[in-house]
C-alpha cells in the first residue's frame, strides 16, 4: 500500500512538473504566441484530464486490492497456507500495479 501511495505521489509530482514545463515552453513575447499558448493550455487541460483519469483508475485498483486483502484475512475457511498463498498472489498483483505506475510516471 505504501509503495502504491508513494508511486501516486511521484506521478502527481511528475504531472505537475510536466504541466509547468509545457506552460513555460510557450513564447509569450510573440503575437503568434497567443495561439500557441491557447494550444498549450488545451493540451495541458487534456493532459491533466488524462492524468486525473489514470490516477483515479489506480486509486480504485488500490482500494480493490485492499478490500481483497481484508476479505482474505477475514475468511475463516482458509487454512494458514492457503491464506498465505492468496496473499502472495495479491502482493504480486500489487507489484504489477506499482510497476505500471512507475512506467506511467516515466512516460509522462
Amino acid at each position: 500500500m505504501k509503495k502504491v501511495l508513494f508511486s501516486l505521489f511521484v506521478i502527481g509530482l511528475g504531472f505537475s512538473a510536466n504541466a509547468q514545463n509545457q506552460e513555460s515552453a510557450s513564447p509569450a513575447s510573440n503575437t503568434p504566441g497567443v495561439k500557441k499558448e491557447t494550444t498549450v493550455s488545451t493540451s495541458n487541460a487534456a493532459s491533466e484530464a488524462a492524468a486525473e483519469a489514470r490516477i483515479t483508475e489506480m486509486r480504485t485498483a488500490v482500494k480493490n486490492l485492499e478490500m481483497r486483502k481484508q476479505a482474505i484475512a477475514n475468511d475463516k475457511s482458509l487454512t494458514p497456507e492457503a491464506r498465505k498463498a492468496k496473499l502472495e498472489e495479491l502482493y504480486k498483483e500489487h507489484d504489477k500495479l506499482s510497476q505500471k505506475l512507475r512506467e506511467d510516471a516515466i512516460k509522462n
